[in-house]
């Protein structure tokens, strides 16, 4: 017994610096800079750390960092498949004032997937024929013209997803199991399904057909006159804005 409390008295020192070190921060300065790297062809972003990633649609596919100096090297920047991963190096914590924005063009994109508290920004036109969305984090997503004829959300964390379009969506799909809302009332689409066993919301715009399933306490709103199916057994309810 006491040579096995030697061990352990030993070990802890070792352990609790070790836990340091995984949980040690790099914190960015006021020195900014760029860096350009060379990627290949991906249809899918991964986004695991704090940054603000700006996607703009092109025949290019290009990427570029804008950080703090001390933080650049750090960033990782992998095509994995068709996956576009960006984390930190053994995970490294970073964190600081200014923030890291990672620009990146391509001609297909078709899936993004936040596990941290970064964001994934689309401020320009995007088409595609499937979207699919996932948010297991805070990190919030923001597309301001999608044009697709499937899209799928879905929000296990507290981030939130905005979609408008300017054309006619064919159908979604929404699952909140989550916090975070969904806002989809600038984006009309002809069939919705949603399913809320979170606190989150959803907000639709649906023509033809609308169906709800709500055991959480989440609450859906929607505009147009669709069928509508709706099972409730939550707090949640259905509203017709």
């Amino acid at each position: 017994m006491k040579k096995l409390m030697l061990t352990f008295l030993i070990g802890a020192p070792l352990l609790l610096t070790s836990c340091h070190k995984n949980n040690f921060c790099i914190k960015g300065d006021e020195n900014i800079s760029s860096e350009v790297r060379t990627i290949e062809g991906f249809s899918k972003i991964k986004l695991s750390t704090l940054a603000n990633v700006q996607f703009v649609q092109d025949s290019i596919v290009s990427l570029t960092i804008e950080a703090s100096e001390k933080l650049i090297p750090y960033i990782r920047t992998n095509v994995v498949g068709d996956v576009l991963e960006i984390t930190t190096k053994n995970n490294t914590c970073i964190r600081g004032k200014n923030s890291l924005t990672v620009y990146v063009t391509g001609p297909n994109l078709s899936d993004i997937n936040l596990s941290g508290s970064g964001n994934v920004m689309v401020s320009d036109l995007l088409n595609s024929n499937k979207m699919n969305i996932k948010i297991s984090g805070s990190g919030n997503v923001d597309m301001e013209n999608l044009v697709a004829n499937d899209l799928t959300t879905n929000i296990s964390g507290s981030g939130n997803i905005y979609i408008s379009s300017t054309d006619t969506l064919v159908k979604n799909a929404v699952k909140i199991s989550g916090s975070g809302d969904v806002n989809l009332s600038q984006a009309i689409t002809h069939q919705s399904n949603i399913n809320i066993s979170g606190s989150g919301k959803c907000k639709v715009n649906v023509i033809d057909e609308l169906d709800v399933k709500i055991s959480g306490s989440g609450d859906v709103y929607y505009t147009g006159n669709p069928e509508v199916d709706v099972d409730i057994t939550g707090s949640g309810s259905l509203k017709h804005d």
